[in-house]
């Protein structure tokens, strides 16, 4: 079989699925992407695919973990007896999250310090997605202004940026 080209199709949806099932079970992501990509072996897609795949499963094992947040934190009180918020609080303590730091710590064992870490580096979080919104409706003011339906329309648009940007004005 020297010599020959074996072609191995992949999709995405199927290894989201094999991360998500074994984040589920409890592997870290880490150990997830690993997991997965042992049936790879010793191919050198493996090696070649890692980053992707780790980021993969980051991705949904903070997705899972804020499905859990939102659940567990649920205040109907009819909701709050479902089976599953019950499973999520019960999960929850256990539920790492990451603070401004970069340290990982579950909720059960998070220090006063530990949450206001977390809060103040999602604050940060907060202030670069308005700051991107701001530039955002920068833009559509600036088309709308100009009487264009695009950027590229008004000229030297890039002059402009030089302008403050507005607070933003969510246009609906």
């Amino acid at each position: 079989m020297t010599g020959q080209m074996v072609t191995i199709t992949v999709t995405e949806k199927a290894i989201s699925d094999q991360l998500g099932a074994l984040i589920e079970e409890g592997l870290s992501a880490e150990q997830a992407a690993s997991t997965v990509l042992q049936h790879y072996r010793p191919a050198p897609l493996a090696d070649v695919v890692w980053p992707a795949v780790r980021d993969m499963a980051i991705r949904l094992q903070r997705a899972q973990a804020r499905t859990t947040e939102r659940m567990a934190f649920q205040q109907d009180p009819v909701a709050a007896s479902h089976k599953a918020v019950r499973s999520a609080r019960d999960r929850l303590e256990s539920l790492t999250f990451r603070t401004g730091s970069g340290e990982e710590v579950s909720w059960g064992a998070a220090t006063v310090l530990q949450h206001r870490g977390r809060i103040e580096w999602q604050s940060r979080n907060i202030a670069g997605i308005q700051d991107d919104i701001n530039r955002h409706q920068w833009a559509i003011d600036t088309i709308r202004e100009h009487g264009v339906s695009r950027l590229d329309e008004v000229p030297a648009w890039t002059e402009l940026l030089s302008a403050k940007v507005p607070a933003a004005t969510i246009d609906a």
